[in-house]
C-alpha cells in the first residue's frame, strides 16, 4: 500500500527533535526554592517530562541546585522535583522573550513523569526559534518531490 505523500511533506516541514522529551508550550505558575532563599515565583513558558523553561529574572548561573514546584495536571496535581540549571537565556538574541532559565529535573519520579507526560500531549509546541543545524537539514530532493515531478 502506498503511503500518503503528503505525509512526508509534513515530515519535512516539521524540525526533527533532537531532545528525548517533547516540549509543550504551557502558562503556569511555579515556585522556586533554594537554600538562601525563602521562596521565588517564576512564570513556566514550555515544559516537558525532563524539564522546562522559565520565565525568570533573578539572578541564577549554571549548575544551580533548585526546589520546583508546579501544578500541571487536570484536576489540581502539584509536582515536587530537585532541578538543575542547565541554561541562562540573557535576553541578547532577537528571537529572546526576555530573561529565562533552563531547568532539568533531577527528582521526578518515574509515575510522576507519566502523568505529566499524559497531561503534556494535548498541548502545543513552541514555535522554532531558529533554524535547525545544517547537520539536520535534508540534503536534496526526497522521494515523494521526485515522484510528484515525474507525474
Amino acid at each position: 500500500m502506498l503511503a500518503d505523500p503528503f505525509e512526508l511533506t509534513r515530515e519535512r516541514l516539521a524540525p526533527p527533535e533532537r531532545r528525548a522529551e517533547i516540549r509543550r508550550c504551557v502558562d503556569l505558575a511555579c515556585v522556586l526554592r533554594r537554600r538562601h532563599w525563602r521562596f521565588a515565583r517564576a512564570r513556566v513558558i514550555d515544559l516537558s517530562a525532563d524539564g522546562m523553561l522559565l520565565s525568570f529574572e533573578g539572578l541564577l548561573d549554571d549548575g544551580a541546585e533548585l526546589d520546583v514546584s508546579f501544578k500541571a495536571a487536570e484536576p489540581a496535581i502539584w509536582f515536587d522535583t530537585h532541578a538543575t540549571v542547565t541554561r541562562v537565556v540573557h535576553d541578547r538574541r532577537t528571537c529572546d522573550s526576555g530573561r529565562a532559565v533552563g531547568l532539568r529535573f533531577e527528582s521526578l519520579s518515574a509515575v510522576a513523569r507519566v502523568i505529566l507526560r499524559g497531561n503534556l500531549r494535548n498541548c502545543p509546541r513552541p514555535p522554532p526559534l531558529r533554524e535547525p543545524p545544517l547537520t539536520l537539514v535534508a540534503k536534496g530532493e526526497d522521494y515523494a518531490v521526485i515522484v510528484r515531478n515525474i507525474l
